[in-house]
């Protein structure tokens, strides 16, 4: 796996931090599941002045099912989760792969109590 960080990180509150976390978690465990042999995955975090975006990009791969157990609602739940918290989660194929991508809104200032920069968990 891959990590890029962009822009210059900083708290969210606690529901958009733990969303950003599951998605990547998520897109992570998807790329191990669906993926198949020889796939790799990039996590990128871009950071603007009013946004976070995770991305996750898987390549390569036989596109074999690894055989993983699966609840069967993940990526629905991610969107959901997203969306309460006032992101937007995209996700799909693409020509050598497949695609998540989080986008959440970053308050003014840093919130008291947000949660720990995502890339934390990547460290």
């Amino acid at each position: 796996m891959k990590l890029s960080v962009s822009g210059e990180p900083r708290p969210l509150p606690g529901e958009s931090g733990l969303a950003v976390y599951r998605a990547v978690q998520e897109a992570l465990t998807n790329a191990a599941k669906y993926a198949g042999h020889g796939a790799t995955a990039a996590v990128t975090l871009t950071w603007t002045h009013s946004t976070l975006t995770a991305e996750v990009v898987d390549v390569g791969g036989n596109r074999v099912a690894a055989g993983l157990p699966s609840g069967g609602y993940g990526l629905a739940g991610l969107a959901e989760r997203a969306a309460l918290a006032g992101g937007r989660l995209d996700a799909g194929p693409t020509p050598d792969g497949w695609r998540v991508a989080l986008t959440m809104p970053i308050p003014g200032g840093a919130a008291e109590g947000a949660a720990p920069h995502p890339q934390e968990a990547f460290s």
